[in-house]
């Protein structure tokens, strides 16, 4: 029963290839030379995407500069390309774009309503943030007097 399991666990493991990560993706020096243009996989609204056929690959985690197979067996840091993007979708999409509906349409609208006080130091007394106006907090919307 025990070495069975063990099998299961190893297979599934095995099952996982280097190409399914989201840090195997295309070398850069490789896609400029083909005249590519590089797939650029980090940043604000950006997927991780599968590399293209004919261009050589690395691991950004283990910093490779040579090219790499995809069917190698994965490392322990692997996290699926899918996985990843939901993540980023989340954080970037979802989660900003609820917070900042928030702060529009029910947190400053409220803030606004607490009589005004005077500026400290050029920060919020309220939230302790900058407030980017002298009239009123655009984080909270905490109304300033005029001193």
């Amino acid at each position: 029963m025990r070495t069975e399991n063990r099998l299961v666990l190893r297979r599934g493991k095995s099952m996982r290839k280097c190409r399914t990560c989201f840090r195997y993706m295309e070398n850069e020096d490789d896609a400029k030379a083909k005249g590519i243009t590089p797939i650029y996989c980090i940043g604000y609204k950006r997927y991780f995407r599968k590399p293209r056929p004919g261009v050589r690959t690395r691991c950004t985690k283990k910093d490779y500069h040579e090219a790499i197979d995809g069917n190698a067996r994965a490392c322990k840091y692997h996290k699926y390309r899918w996985s990843r993007n939901l993540e980023s979708w989340w954080i970037w999409t979802a989660k900003h774009e609820t917070r900042r509906w928030y702060e529009r349409n029910i947190r400053v609208p409220i803030g606004s309503r607490r009589p005004p006080v005077p500026l400290e130091f050029g920060f919020c007394p309220h939230c302790g943030e900058m407030p980017y106006s002298d009239k009123q907090c655009v984080f909270c919307g905490q109304r300033f007097t005029d001193e």
